[in-house]
């Protein structure tokens, strides 16, 4: 019975558990000696971003990369999670009556509370 009950829980956390994903060598469609270790963390339309060991992000085109690259990011593309929703920007911009906000405006304002 014991068994019984570690194997549903370990099923259901699997089920749970978003898909893991892999830190792969990106290869330029240019020039293939110019190579970067990333993952895969978002992809929309023709861009994709991938995050590098060191933290930082990059955002580019999808046919930037080689076709391997571009064939594995086609495939992989519907297992991303969904971009989070800048909720700041959503709000302040559906409450103005002066205009628009930019979407960047959000980092102004977090810079302006910060700084008193």
């Amino acid at each position: 019975m014991r068994d019984t009950f570690l194997a549903a829980a370990l099923a259901i956390t699997l089920a749970q558990s978003p898909v893991q994903a892999e830190i792969r060598t990106w290869t330029s469609a240019n020039d293939p000696t110019k190579q970067f270790e990333g993952e895969l963390v978002a992809a929309s339309g023709e861009k994709i971003t991938v995050l590098r060991a060191d933290g930082s992000e990059l955002t580019f085109l999808l046919g930037f990369v080689s076709g391997e690259d571009q064939a594995y990011v086609k495939e992989h593309a519907a297992n991303l999670a969904p971009p989070v929703e800048n909720l700041v920007y959503k709000e302040l911009s559906s409450n103005t009556s002066r205009g628009t906000i930019s979407s960047g405006a959000h980092y102004y304002i977090l810079y302006a509370a910060a700084s008193f």
